[in-house]
């Protein structure tokens, strides 16, 4: 049998490498700090050592080789069987992500575990809904309140996303561009919006932008800082318009949401995933009209 360290599931019931059936739970500790861990694909955690690294709450187990065999075959490219150094200076193997995986991923270590971050990002059931007319007056008052804060940083705030588009279905969730003109004022806007109650959550998985959650106590919305022309913000007026200009393909986006809705409600990032195509789609179309 080998002891080995898994950081992505435990004894306590929390998802991660799968079945570990024959495995021997043996004790819950913490790594050395020399790593980090990401979230990597909007869903699997990756341990990465890092010079700048912190401790992480890892789980030992004793495992037969043919229990690790069938693991390591599942691990997608990028997770590798290496040792990993504990916090009382034994070392023990798991499953440690590269430096291409650190790269594309969200970095989640202030955490401190995996399940601390799964605990913190509770999955909500995806719901669509009838298009609520009550939208645009939301986006316009939360829009007030964030020119009034963001004034001499933010350019303009955009009512973006499903939301924006009379007549389609969509989560009842809206979403907002604060636009900023260049990148040296995306820390400013992210310090004035912390003043406000935003918290900064990193890019939301999405490159070039700045994702928060919104303040305690005010209406869900899903709030981006984003540079002016970058393709963050390209791409989400171009769908946005092009879905406005096009009632046909809306109601083709509405009716495929609410299908996925229906068949991934409890798995957020599979809903997500299987818009992909027809966003790819609409983009192309989008950007051939320009």
């Amino acid at each position: 049998m080998t002891l080995f360290a898994f950081y992505g599931t435990f004894a306590s019931g929390q998802p991660g490498h799968g079945n570990l059936a024959g495995a021997e739970f043996v004790e819950r500790t913490r790594t050395a700090p020399r790593y980090r861990l990401f979230r990597v694909d909007r869903r699997w955690p990756a341990l990465v050592p890092s010079d700048d690294g912190v401790a992480i709450e890892c789980e030992l187990y004793e495992c037969s080789e043919a229990l690790l065999e069938r693991l390591a075959a599942l691990e997608p490219a990028g997770w590798n069987r290496s040792p990993v150094e504990l916090e009382d200076g034994r070392l023990v193997d798991a499953f440690l992500g590269d430096a291409e995986l650190a790269a594309r991923g969200r970095d989640v270590s202030a955490y401190g575990s995996w399940a601390a971050f799964l605990a913190a990002h509770l999955p909500e059931p995806v719901v669509v809904v009838d298009y609520d007319p009550e939208w645009p007056r939301l986006f316009a008052e939360l829009r007030e309140r964030l020119l009034a804060a963001l004034e001499g940083v933010c350019t303009t705030v955009e009512h973006v996303g499903s939301t924006a588009v009379p007549g389609l279905a969509a989560k009842p969730v809206v979403d907002m561009d604060a636009v900023v003109s260049k990148p040296e004022d995306v820390p400013v806007a992210v310090a004035r919006l912390e003043q406000l109650g935003y918290e900064h959550v990193g890019d939301g998985d999405v490159p070039g932008r700045a994702a928060f959650h919104w303040p305690p106590a005010e209406h869900r919305h899903h709030l981006y800082v984003v540079v002016e022309g970058t393709d963050a913000h390209r791409r989400h007026l171009l769908f946005r318009d092009y879905l406005r200009t096009h009632p046909d393909e809306a109601q083709r986006y509405g009716e495929l949401k609410r299908a996925l809705s229906r068949r991934y409600r409890d798995d957020r990032p599979a809903y997500t995933d299987g818009k992909d195509e027809f966003v790819a789609r609409v983009l192309a179309a989008a950007e051939r009209e320009l």
